[in-house]
């Protein structure tokens, strides 16, 4: 590979005039067009038959500098390893306007002249970037999916962990000495993610009723208040709407081993204002 540096007296140079505008910076084979045509009107023939680059030496100039294809033809079948053909040195006439340009710049292999070693360096480096890319992609897809696995996994322990609560809330023995301790710890639970005062605990007894009733706990309403004594449980909710007010009652009613022993409803905050007191169904009856 190598660079051929003849005189300029074999290229063509021209010093066109020409503003800097959007069409140089958003298409510059559309300006380059332009500046063919400008240095048409300086050169005794077709400008077609001239392989020409343009530089912008300034705000209104641009230095043209060509040579004819049959002559670049000529010059790679005796130099066949010629990767680089510009002018070893500018005119005297253009030192003046052009003097901070370096000759090698202006090099005229390119385009339907680049030579194959520089097409195919290209091609490499095309393939390289489109490999970096892909592998990019690549990485960003299985970290997605590590990602997406993980917070599937978490969710399916944490299902687990509410069904395993669930499942010792209605599958223990009410005879259970632990029963009282494991209440306990869920209406703890509960209180954190309720408003109102502490929730009272009096009796094994109604401790054991209270699981019942808490595994049948409808949805739906908003739990202000819950006590929970020897006498009984009484709470006060609020509903958005009249639905889940009847919803939340007719929950309670179907609770076994419950009785409603007063309910008051009335209308509050956009919504219903609710406050029930139930009593274990063996105490009522024996009432």
């Amino acid at each position: 590979m190598t660079d051929l540096r003849p005189k300029p007296e074999e290229f063509v140079f021209a010093v066109l005039e020409s503003r800097r505008s959007w069409k140089e910076a958003l298409l510059p084979s559309a300006a380059a067009e332009a500046w063919r045509y400008g240095l048409e009107t300086r050169i005794p023939f077709d400008a077609d038959q001239l392989q020409a680059v343009f530089l912008r030496t300034g705000p209104g100039t641009v230095l043209a500098c060509g040579m004819t294809h049959e002559r670049i033809e000529q010059l790679c079948a005796v130099n066949p390893e010629l990767v680089s053909l510009a002018p070893d040195s500018l005119p005297e006439w253009l030192m003046g306007e052009a003097q901070a340009v370096e000759p090698a710049r202006l090099n005229l292999l390119t385009g339907p002249h680049t030579p194959i070693s520089v097409r195919r360096r290209q091609a490499i480096t095309v393939m390289r970037v489109a490999l970096c890319l892909g592998l990019a992609l690549l990485l960003l897809a299985v970290g997605l999916e590590r990602r997406a696995t993980h917070q599937q996994r978490e969710a399916a322990i944490a299902l687990g962990n509410a069904r395993e609560r669930a499942a010792a809330i209605l599958l223990i023995d009410p005879d259970n000495p632990r029963l009282g301790a494991l209440v306990t710890s869920e209406l703890r639970t509960l209180r954190a993610t309720r408003r109102g005062p502490p929730i009272e605990l009096d009796s094994p007894d109604t401790a054991a009723h209270a699981a019942i009733l808490l595994a049948h706990w409808p949805g739906g309403s908003q739990t202000e208040r819950l006590t929970i004594g020897a006498g009984g449980v009484t709470l006060s909710a609020w509903c958005p709407s009249s639905i889940e007010t009847d919803g939340l009652i007719a929950g309670l009613e179907r609770a076994p081993e419950w009785t409603i022993t007063s309910q008051t409803v009335r209308e509050a905050s956009g919504g219903y204002q609710v406050q029930l007191s139930l009593v274990p169904t063996d105490e009522e009856v024996g009432s």
